[in-house]
């Protein structure tokens, strides 16, 4: 011991001839290696190389073989774990990493990756034989007590017996019939309502285990119902049921399907007709959509998302001017929609879906304080504040026209989007030479008209 002290202890050299403890001390510590480039080279011009320390996968990836070690006093490798804790004496060919170690620098390659794909290796399946796994140590700790196991135990090791239980290939015979006979089975399990005792408590009694044959949801269900009536129970007293672990019984209608028909509808951006959907949805349910935001901003926890939905229902759902706007916009385009179809019908009253255009301001205000109201919002326009022109000293104070902020919106928005508006539908029909359709098409329900 004290000869191995004075050497470097993690040289392979020295572990010949190790005690427990040491071994363990060399386990703890693992493998130190001698990553000195300047190698010896031997006769061939050949030496060992860092490289050989790893290898590279398929996936271009490099793998660590940390079990593989260099000894720098004899100028060979040798494999650690098998270094270790081999009790054999010198092999050749594919186990000489084991013991003797190698410098075969010309078929170093070949070498390692056969020792490392080896049995000798990779596990030890032999009984009193170290590191052979933990299903053969408890074979040997129970043959210690068990008077049968013992003498099983003695006919393997004397060859009397070729094929035994403690073989792998009998072991995986057992796993596979096991599985064979597995079968799908359900636990029933009641959970009952004791109101005799007080307080109130809930017992849980388990029933038995169920073999199931059809483990779709509705041969689950069938077969819960079968056990009930056969327990004569009544179904109708069952308040409540679950399914540990069973995606099977997922619901046969999925409700995620009609999630669509309750958000928003997407803006179109080339079908303007479509965007009446958009502005409907806001129009008839702007309420749910306020309480919907301001309960977004109050249990998101976002930064952005509860900003966003603060600012969304208190400075524009919450404004009166942007429920006239909207409730504008639907009436304008609820009439661009019926001109569509009213030139795609029989009766084309043309005049009169164009005089739809000119419903005016008035109903448009008393349907968007409707909602207002409904909303607990005060149907009042902000006033804005003014700026003033600089004015020259010839120039009269009393030139500039003061408008309310009502009359301001409705001249500013309102006859500037109802004049967008006709104009658009004008030219549609110039395009559409509507003049020819009319003359080709008129019938008695159509009445033919001028545009000037």
């Amino acid at each position: 011991m004290t000869n191995l002290l004075t050497n470097n202890i993690y040289d392979p050299s020295q572990w010949e001839n190790i005690n427990t403890k040491l071994r363990d001390l060399l386990v703890e510590n693992g493998s130190i290696r001698d990553n000195d480039p300047n190698f010896p080279i031997d006769k061939d011009r050949r030496h060992f190389s860092t490289t050989f320390y790893f290898k590279k996968l398929s996936n271009g990836e490099k793998f660590d073989r940390k079990w593989l070690v260099y000894s720098k006093d004899l100028d060979k490798t040798f494999c650690f774990c098998c270094k270790l804790f081999n009790s054999t004496t010198h092999d050749s060919g594919t186990n000489q990493l084991t013991n003797e170690g190698t410098n075969d620098w010309r078929n170093i390659s070949n070498k390692i990756k056969n020792h490392e794909t080896s049995k000798r290796h990779e596990k030890n399946e032999k009984i009193y034989q170290e590191n052979n796994g933990k299903f053969l140590s408890l074979f040997e700790m129970i043959a210690e007590f068990d008077p049968v196991m013992q003498e099983h135990v003695r006919h393997i090791q004397h060859g009397a017996i070729h094929n035994h239980y403690l073989e792998h290939n009998i072991q995986n015979e057992l796993i596979r019939l096991l599985s064979d006979e597995i079968k799908e089975q359900m636990t029933l399990v009641l959970r009952c309502v004791d109101i005799s005792t007080s307080p109130i408590k809930i017992d849980e009694h388990f029933v038995e285990f169920l073999k199931v044959d059809d483990t779709s949801g509705k041969g689950l269900f069938n077969e819960v119902i079968s056990v009930i009536k056969s327990l004569e129970l009544d179904i109708n007293d069952v308040r409540g049921q679950g399914y540990d672990n069973g995606s099977n019984m997922k619901g046969k209608k999925n409700k995620g399907n009609n999630v669509s028909s309750l958000i928003l509808k997407p803006l179109s951006q080339t079908h303007w007709e479509s965007r009446i959907e958009s502005v409907q949805a806001i129009k008839f349910q702007a309420l749910e959509i306020r309480d919907a935001l301001l309960q977004l901003a109050k249990v998101s926890e976002d930064h952005k998302t509860k900003s966003e939905a603060d600012c969304l229902a208190t400075y524009e759902l919450e404004s009166f001017e942007f429920l006239l706007g909207m409730t504008i916009w639907y009436d304008i385009l609820f009439v661009v929609n019926s001109i569509s179809k009213n030139l795609q019908s029989k009766d084309m009253h043309i005049d009169v879906a164009i005089d739809q255009l000119k419903y005016g301001f008035t109903s448009a205000m008393i349907s968007s304080k409707e909602i207002a109201t409904k909303m607990e919002i005060e149907p009042i326009f902000c006033e804005k504040r003014i700026i003033h022109k600089k004015k020259q000293f010839d120039e009269n104070a009393n030139d500039e026209i003061t408008q309310s902020a009502e009359e301001s919106f409705r001249i500013n928005y309102f006859l500037y989007i109802v004049d967008q508006a006709i104009s658009s539908i004008e030219k549609m029909l110039r395009e559409l030479k509507y003049k020819n359709l009319i003359s080709n098409f008129a019938s008695q329900k159509a009445r033919k008209i001028d545009f000037k």
